[in-house]
């Protein structure tokens, strides 16, 4: 019986305390806090990576197209007007027949593509659209059009879980090339692009309020790059990064320098005026009017 009680005591002795618990669970609070940021920035760098890898695959198949079409590029817009695969029909937006990718849609009994409305979107119509595309033909697979970071598809809040990521800017054959908008010249065949190096074909996109990523990026241009403002947001995925392509075939992570072109990307229903616009001068807008391109850029 005394043996036992002394056992007893011994256990008491060696179990913690209420204090030496809290305190424990303190430490380990404390490291969470200090690990999760380097965490988080890792995590970053690596949905940065494949998203790179996405962008050098793509640039590839649009350069492998062009090759393969006389110059021409594949269509940058996935607007359409009633039925775009009817060449009869008097479609307003250029180049839509030949479009990389198209909005969601679903075969029809007699092999048509029909397109379906954002009531009734799902995410193997939304991979439709990419296979209807024709950039799919050179990657074969749907998993390079979303960027790992993009977790908008995962989120399930239909019918606005885009699974596509990317967009094509305006320029390149897209939705600038349209009579009513070109005053600057959008660029039809690759020839045409000056400085390729410097002018980006493809962007992250990744507006809340869309069922798809709509057309194409657009910025609102103006005569001169000073006067450009913001139309189509950045989606800054990467730790206030974002991926390109270039029409020279590269692809680069940019970083951005101005805290208005995140603020505005996150939160893309409340970009004010004073954000869109480029005054007091924003660098990164000067950055994107040049990519932008068209003549005389």
């Amino acid at each position: 019986m005394f043996s036992l009680m002394g056992n007893n005591d011994m256990y008491r002795r060696k179990a913690f305390t209420l204090i030496e618990l809290l305190m424990v669970i303190s430490i380990i609070a404390l490291l969470l806090a200090i690990l999760m940021p380097a965490l988080n920035n890792a995590r970053e760098q690596a949905t940065a990576a494949v998203c790179l890898g996405n962008q050098r695959t793509m640039i590839q198949a649009w350069q492998m197209y062009a090759d393969e079409n006389d110059d021409y590029m594949i269509g940058g817009n996935s607007y359409y007007n009633g039925n775009p695969f009817n060449p009869s029909l008097n479609d307003p937006w250029p180049g839509v027949m030949y479009a990389w990718c198209f909005e969601p849609g679903y075969r029809l009994a007699d092999g048509k593509y029909q397109f379906c409305s954002s009531s009734n979107v799902t995410d193997e119509y939304r991979l439709n659209g990419i296979r209807k595309g024709k950039m799919y033909p050179y990657v074969n697979t749907t998993d390079i059009y979303n960027c790992p970071g993009d977790g908008r598809w995962r989120k399930n809040q239909h019918p606005y879980d885009t699974y596509r990521s990317y967009s094509i800017s305006g320029m390149m054959y897209g939705e600038d090339a349209r009579p009513t908008h070109n005053y600057l010249n959008a660029y039809v065949r690759v020839g045409q692009i000056k400085s390729p190096a410097e002018k980006f074909v493809m962007v992250e996109e990744g507006r809340n309020n869309q069922w798809h990523n709509y057309g194409s990026w657009i910025l609102y241009a103006a005569s001169r790059i000073e006067d450009y403002s913001w139309w189509d947001e950045f989606a800054v995925w990467h730790n206030g990064r974002s991926t390109f392509n270039f029409a020279d075939g590269r692809a680069e992570i940019k970083t951005w320098e101005d805290k208005r072109t995140i603020q505005m990307s996150e939160h893309p229903q409340g970009g004010d005026i004073f954000m869109r616009s480029n005054r007091p001068i924003n660098p990164d807008l000067l950055w994107a009017a040049r990519g932008y391109g068209g003549v005389p850029y």
